[in-house]
């Protein structure tokens, strides 16, 4: 079943498409946003390792995370940053 309308519109083709370009710009930042926080499973995805190794990264202290109620959860730029830090600080300590 094929919906198709017709939209009657004094706007000129430029208009028109200054408008879409608007939407567009305006929703990016919506799309292309990632959650600020993220539970184990996909942290360990993200990063490529398993749930175990996350978690004894995290008891290690190499990566931070928050607890909210009974949930671990991590926020990945806090995590990537962390890692960063902890291989320079590897690098310049060798």
């Amino acid at each position: 079943m094929n919906h198709s309308f017709e939209v009657a519109t004094s706007l000129s083709d430029h208009d028109l498409a200054a408008i879409i370009s608007g939407v567009v710009d305006a929703m990016k930042p919506l799309l292309d946003a990632r959650p600020e926080l993220v539970d184990g499973e996909t942290m360990a995805a993200m990063l490529s390792i398993s749930v175990s190794t996350l978690d004894r990264t995290r008891r290690a202290g190499q990566i931070p995370s928050v607890k909210i109620g009974k949930r671990r959860m991590y926020r990945p730029t806090a995590v990537v940053s962390s890692i960063e830090a902890n291989s320079e600080k590897g690098a310049t300590d060798a």
